[in-house]
């Protein structure tokens, strides 16, 4: 039972980091990259120490961790690296709306802020 929570927590560790990994390395966030890539290495060597060995229950907490892990991450990486994915969307909306110039001339900021979170775009 020991090893099969220890398989559930490290496979949900793993696939939490990678997912979060894929969205740092997609949009450009190194430093989180860089940190994430810590959590990876330390939950593999917990899964290799432990995998090796599985029973059945183990087996299935491995397999259920993933899907678990994998839509925290993506959660959360909304949640933690919100702020820079709001800017990006910002840029894309005033290009869309006013060609190369950026500056806005009939909405505010605020009014394009409003705008994505009611497109649920931000």
């Amino acid at each position: 039972m020991i090893t099969a929570l220890l398989i559930f927590a490290s496979t949900f560790i793993l696939v939490f980091a990678l997912g979060f990994q894929s969205l740092n390395v997609n949009n450009g966030h190194y430093k989180a990259a860089f940190f994430t890539s810590l959590a990876i290495g330390l939950a593999n060597l917990v899964l290799f120490k432990t995998v090796p060995q599985a029973d059945e229950l183990d087996i299935a907490a491995y397999l259920i961790a993933g899907p678990f892990g994998i839509t925290a991450s993506m959660w959360a990486h909304k949640k933690v690296i919100k702020h820079k994915s709001i800017d990006k969307q910002i840029n894309v909306v005033l290009r869309a709306d006013f060609g190369t110039n950026p500056v806005p001339q009939a909405r505010t900021m605020a009014q394009v802020v409003a705008d994505l979170k009611k497109e649920g775009r931000a």
